[in-house]
């Protein structure tokens, strides 16, 4: 009788221990869209202030407690923690954790490495991408003024495949992915940020903010400069601080992808302001591998475009699927509705160009004016897979990006 009394107790003991270390009761609301392998994130100051190290995230299975991987990241905002609402969640599911005291596994899979001139982001033994922090120099013969840093180039496919093309012959100024300004004013006088021959101005790299690596994502914040040439000297025209994070994601078949957020936030550097002229090239953009081309790539947008008639219209997604070391593979770019004369307008080349080249470019059609004083963020996700990107896949991405999961807190007691 006493032991059995005992291990009544025991039990009882157990279940009030157990939900001493309850700290919150997490829901995730699917909403109007399926989800498969959405980064959610849930600001975590106001829920406890438990140190980091000592966080755990359960997902309730089935009445069974699963550990999950998350990771904490200190913002301006303040603690945020986040994870990955694996696999697939219809639309109007929900998901439920409950945020625990104890001992987290942390592992640095998306990992930051400095290798001189660029910093290489990479998942395990895989490689991402690589931003140049050290200025790129013109192929031997071409003008001084094509040099330029702060761009991303290789950007690399799950399956080991360059993506991007950087100094074409064609266009010495294109770099990658990159996103200057085009035609400007400033105090006066016309400034081109993206010809780089021009003479006018350039963009370069200044300083590394911070740098974050582990379970769930990883990337950099770097500081940049929009530089104006002037007679005998020259003058930062824009402060930028542009933010890359990759998300620790796979595919609907188990495999990896690289999906990444990249954010621009611009500043007047000085009283000056800036007016960025109507032009159709600028922004955000994409000068892809020679090996994509006409006959070998195809263009799509979320308005039903190709690139037969893509160009001078306006979208919230557009891809381009190509074939690269003999494999397909592709790129998908998300706009975010709180950008610039959203939903964008797009450059995209024409099919006499052969070669790949397309971008976002909110001031394509209409002046954007910045003034001293204010922040002017443009937010975008990218999408780098193998195999073949469709139209509803694509669409189910941005919704993640756009209207992501609700998520429901309630404090434990």
């Amino acid at each position: 009788m006493k032991n059995r009394l005992f291990f009544i107790l025991s039990i009882l003991a157990s279940v009030t221990f157990a939900k001493a270390q309850e700290i919150a009761v997490i829901t995730v609301e699917a909403g109007a869209s399926d989800r498969y392998e959405t980064p959610v994130s849930l600001l975590l100051d106001p829920v406890t202030f438990e140190p980091d190290s000592g966080l755990v995230l359960y997902e309730w299975v089935k009445k069974t407690k699963i550990p999950v991987l998350s990771q904490i990241e200190q913002l301006p905002e303040g603690r945020v923690l986040s994870w990955i609402l694996t696999a697939k969640t219809v639309s109007g599911g929900t998901r439920e954790y409950t945020l625990e005291k104890g001992a987290a596994k942390r592992e640095k899979v998306i990992k930051v490495t400095d290798r001189g001139d660029a910093i290489l982001l990479s998942s395990g033994d895989d490689k991402i991408m690589e931003y140049h922090y050290g200025v790129m120099m013109p192929p031997e013969g071409v003008a001084y003024e094509y040099r330029r840093s702060g761009f991303i180039h290789p950007l690399w496919s799950p399956a080991g495949e360059v993506l991007t093309n950087i100094q074409p012959a064609d266009h010495y100024h294109h770099y990658g992915i990159w996103n200057p300004l085009t035609g400007t004013t400033f105090e006066g006088e016309y400034v081109n940020f993206q010809d780089l021959q021009k003479g006018l101005g350039t963009v370069r790299f200044k300083a590394f903010n911070s740098f974050v690596e582990g379970n769930i994502l990883g990337g950099f914040k770097a500081v940049q400069e929009y530089v104006v040439f002037k007679p005998g000297y020259e003058k930062t025209a824009l402060n930028e601080s542009v933010g890359v994070k990759v998300w620790n994601v796979r595919d609907e078949e188990e495999k990896k992808v690289w999906l990444w957020d990249f954010a621009s936030t611009l500043n007047c550097a000085s009283e000056s302001p800036l007016d960025v002229n109507e032009y159709r090239y600028g922004g955000l953009g994409l000068r892809a591998t020679a090996e994509w081309n006409t006959r070998t790539s195809s263009i799509l947008t979320s308005e039903g475009k190709t690139r037969k008639d893509a160009d001078d219209t306006n979208c919230r997604w557009m891809f381009c699927n190509g074939a690269a070391g003999g494999n397909k593979s592709g790129i998908l770019f998300l706009s975010y509705p709180s950008n610039y004369n959203y939903p964008e307008p797009i450059r995209v080349w024409p099919e006499t160009m052969n070669d790949v080249y397309m971008n976002f470019c909110p001031f394509k059609n209409k002046n954007w004016y910045l003034e001293e004083g204010k922040d002017y963020t443009l937010r975008y996700r990218i999408v780098v897979y193998s195999g073949e990107m469709t139209q509803e896949r694509a669409e189910q991405y941005w919704q993640d990006f756009a209207n992501p999961p609700a998520i429901l807190v309630k404090k434990g007691k």
